[in-house]
């Protein structure tokens, strides 16, 4: 390979980086957009509430039976926190059974091995 060959190889791992970052960049500020429209929907919703009188602020709190925004949000929260979750207990699953078990299982194999073929050669040079 010459330089012009390992330049234009390079050059392109950056184009693609960059557009994977711009991709990801642009996904988060469209999560952080639906957070700030959840977030001022949410602060609407209180200035309301707060020019309804005494008597009727019971009723107006209870009659409404439709969703909440910021409801939404927070069940989309535990619902991420629930998935990061079981990931991480899957990443700890698999570095059990492929790394962890099959030392142990050596270590105990070579053990058991030794004092079982022991026991056998005495059993047999008796």
């Amino acid at each position: 390979m010459n330089s012009g060959d390992e330049s234009r190889l390079g050059t392109s791992v950056d184009d693609r980086l960059q557009d994977s970052l711009r991709q990801e960049i642009g996904e988060a500020v469209h999560e952080l957009e639906i957070e700030d429209e959840l977030l001022d929907a949410y602060d609407y919703e209180d200035t309301e509430e707060e020019g309804v009188e005494s008597g009727e602020e019971d009723e107006a709190g209870y009659s409404d039976h439709g969703t909440d925004p910021l409801d939404d949000y927070f069940d989309a929260q535990l619902l991420d926190a629930q998935r990061q979750w079981e990931e991480s207990l899957e990443q700890l699953n698999k570095v059990l059974n492929w790394i962890l078990l099959p030392l142990v299982g050596k270590f105990l194999g070579r053990r058991v091995a030794k004092t079982i073929w022991k026991q056998a050669m005495e059993y047999f040079w008796r």
